[in-house]
């Protein structure tokens, strides 16, 4: 269990995103009573799984030479520390969809909405996809390591999450009004099939990113 020493220390570089951990949050709040997106669950949990691709990838960015070798000083594994950082971005973004839930179900209970099935369907869908993004993300940031220019990682760090609330949001809303008809039909009569294989797709590139990163740094290490 020392992946969560690890996942521990990794949190420790959040203390410096402290605006960003707090606008989110906050930014959907205000969303939720003053906008009309406050209906839109698929808006709401995209959104804070956007905050989190982006905030997850902090260490990265600010790990120093001095911070870098007191983690390496620290009993583990290279898995275990892979582990750790893996594990620090799925925590945040399970708080995160948890925090999104619920700010969407008591929004709803105070203004009188319902949130239908395909925003919650759909929204399950955007989490899944937001791991598989996160993990792909970080495995790309191993793969950079440490010494690049701050405008490269900045760009590994911020061009994913772009991409992955447009890419959720215009298909949402294109669903919402019926302009994805095939898509659609296929998605409401294959629910379970959806969910599952996409949840189970998830799962295994997270498991395969942890793999490979484990791999990235064991032969940067040998050389």
């Amino acid at each position: 269990m020392n992946w969560v020493k690890f996942m521990k220390t990794d949190f420790l570089f959040y203390k410096y995103q402290k605006v960003l951990m707090i606008v989110f949050p906050v930014f959907v709040v205000f969303m939720s009573i003053y906008s009309k997106v406050s209906q839109d669950m698929i808006f709401t949990i995209s959104y804070l799984c956007f905050g989190v691709l982006i905030v997850s990838t902090a260490p990265y960015c600010l790990e120093n030479k001095s911070m870098s070798a007191f983690i390496q000083m620290l009993p583990g594994s290279d898995r275990e520390r892979v582990v750790g950082r893996y594990m620090c971005f799925g925590a945040m973004l399970l708080a995160a969809v948890a925090y999104g839930v619920g700010v969407v179900l008591v929004t709803g209970w105070i203004k009188g909405f319902h949130v239908t099935y395909f925003d919650m369907y759909f929204s399950v869908l955007a989490v899944a996809f937001s791991i598989i993004v996160g993990s792909l993300q970080f495995l790309i940031l191993y793969i950079a390591g440490r010494g690049k220019s701050n405008q490269l990682l900045n760009i590994i760090r911020m061009l994913p999450g772009f991409v992955f609330f447009w890419i959720i949001n215009f298909i949402g809303e294109k669903g919402k009004e019926g302009s994805l008809h095939l898509l659609e039909y296929f998605f409401i009569h294959n629910k379970l099939i959806c969910l599952i294989s996409m949840a189970a797709a998830a799962l295994l590139i997270f498991a395969g990113c942890i793999f490979a990163s484990v791999k990235v740094i064991q032969r940067r290490d040998a050389i």
